[in-house]
């Protein structure tokens, strides 16, 4: 049922601009197949963008600036929290993550919930 429902509904009047979609999607005629190239894509930005390596390289190399604050907070900085087993627990999530979505992301529907 989704294949044949357009972006622009007839009862809508004329039909929706889509200049402020990129190339990539505007080239989608129904939903369905807008939903199929975000998954598209997302399936990209997890092998080429949202990778542990660039993510934790950045988290890395903002650690100092990130530091500083987090001493000044007097709710994080005082001895409860210790900064590098935070920075540890948010990689660890994150690599959690990744690893999820790139085990699911072929059992994603068209609706965006696993099947």
């Amino acid at each position: 049922p989704y294949e044949d429902t357009p972006l622009e509904s007839a009862d809508q009047g004329p039909p929706l601009e889509l200049s402020y979609l990129n190339d990539h999607f505007a080239e989608a005629k129904t939903k369905e197949a807008l939903k199929i190239l975000i998954l598209q894509r997302f399936a990209k930005w997890l092998d080429d963008v949202l990778t542990e390596e660039k993510l934790f390289s950045v988290m890395d190399s903002l650690k100092p600036e990130i530091e500083y604050a987090y001493n000044m907070d007097r709710n994080l900085g005082n001895g409860k929290y210790h900064f590098e087993d935070e920075i540890e627990k948010l990689k660890k999530y994150i690599s959690e993550r990744l690893k999820f979505f790139r085990n699911n992301i072929d059992d994603f529907t068209q609706e965006g919930f696993l099947k």
